[in-house]
């Protein structure tokens, strides 16, 4: 894994990307994710037994959240970014091989929630591909605004991640970009 910005901006830039969110819809209908010449995924959305829905490849795992070094190797990805500006979850071994997203990007989203609340580790990867990756094309599957919950866990009425203030904020990050789809299934 790497652990420089200008790095991964190189490595995505005037690429097919495909962004895979965790809600349990995803699995709805079979996808040929493996096709497109970037994979991301996110926190715990470990392929293994879901192929036909979500492909098998990880190129980038963006996370905000605790992860053990023996899940993010069977991700296999060549990189890892760590999300949030909050460092407390944050492993020591991940500190020197993660990514970091610009803080003040995280911070710039954090205002736009109401008091006690927090953006997502989708919507913080959306704006982080949007503001710092010049790529081709962006795919984004699994993003349902939390209308089903993730497939991984029961996160269906996350307390901390207002779906109304999510699905206007993602909504308005893409807003006319015509090289951006999200498919929500």
């Amino acid at each position: 894994m790497q652990t420089n910005l200008t790095e991964i901006k190189n490595y995505l830039k005037d690429k097919q990307i495909c962004l895979l969110g965790n809600a349990r819809s995803i699995l709805n209908t079979p996808k040929d994710i493996d096709k497109y010449e970037i994979v991301c995924r996110m926190n715990r959305g470990l392929p293994i037994g879901k192929e036909r829905y979500i492909g098998n490849r990880t190129d980038v795992l963006f996370t905000s959240t605790k992860l053990t070094s023996q899940l993010v190797l069977q991700y296999k990805t060549r990189y890892l970014v760590w999300m949030t500006k909050c460092q407390k979850l944050l492993p020591e071994w991940m500190k020197s091989c993660t990514i970091q997203n610009p803080p003040e990007d995280w911070q710039e989203l954090k205002d736009q929630y109401p008091e006690n609340k927090l953006p997502s580790t989708g919507c913080i990867v959306i704006n982080f591909l949007l503001k710092h990756i010049e790529f081709k094309s962006l795919i984004i599957y699994g993003f349902d605004f939390m209308r089903s919950g993730t497939w991984y866990n029961n996160l269906k009425d996350p307390r901390w991640h207002p779906k109304e203030t999510e699905e206007k904020i993602i909504k308005g990050l893409i807003g006319n970009c015509k090289n951006v789809e999200i498919i929500i299934e």
